[in-house]
């Protein structure tokens, strides 16, 4: 007995060969978007979370009090050991025009870096604000209530966390800003 269609046969081999190459390529551009996707929602968590330290430290710098503000980078994007997170004092004209408005001859920025992306934000803040640390506390109280917290240098290093920002300055002094680190339990 004869088949009247033998190419049929022949030819499906070749067709499913086709739809697992189409089907690969549906995965990889699909993957492609949940990756693209997924960077896209870290650098909005990021940014927003920069946007809002950068409101908290100037406001207790401006209103000389304190303020509990939280700086809790998604852990599912990067590592600490992967980004930098830190205040800056730039001495650029160029640089401060750029980011911050107007003409200034220098500056203070908020800088975040990882492997991926990186951006600057301007802080109006005085350029000689001081920010104490563990080592070297000033007049920022390290014992007392202070004891689950670690006194960090935002100039150094801003780690994952939660925070508590206080305005130790004299008045009519220069800002003295204790970022205190509460410690992971």
């Amino acid at each position: 007995m004869q088949f009247l269609d033998e190419k049929g046969q022949e030819e499906a081999p070749f067709e499913l060969l086709v739809a697992v190459v189409i089907m690969g390529f549906v995965l990889v551009a699909g993957y492609m978007a949940m990756q693209d996707i997924q960077d896209k929602v870290c650098r909005q968590k990021i940014n927003k979370l920069s946007e809002d330290f950068r409101a908290a430290l100037e406001e207790v710098v401006i209103k000389k009090g304190s303020v509990d503000t939280i700086v809790d980078f998604p852990n599912d994007c990067y590592s600490d050991e992967d980004e930098d997170f830190f205040v800056v004092h730039v001495d650029n004209e160029y640089l401060c025009e750029n980011f911050c408005s107007g003409i200034m001859k220098n500056c203070v920025l908020l800088s975040y870096t990882n492997p991926d992306f990186g951006f600057r934000k301007c802080l109006s803040i005085p350029a000689q604000t001081n920010y104490p640390s563990q080592s070297n506390p000033g007049p920022c109280p390290i014992d007392g209530q202070f004891e689950k917290f670690v006194l960090q240098d935002l100039s150094e290093d801003i780690p994952q966390g939660r925070y508590m920002l206080l305005n130790k300055s004299i008045t009519g002094g220069i800002p003295t800003i204790c970022a205190y680190k509460k410690e992971r339990v």
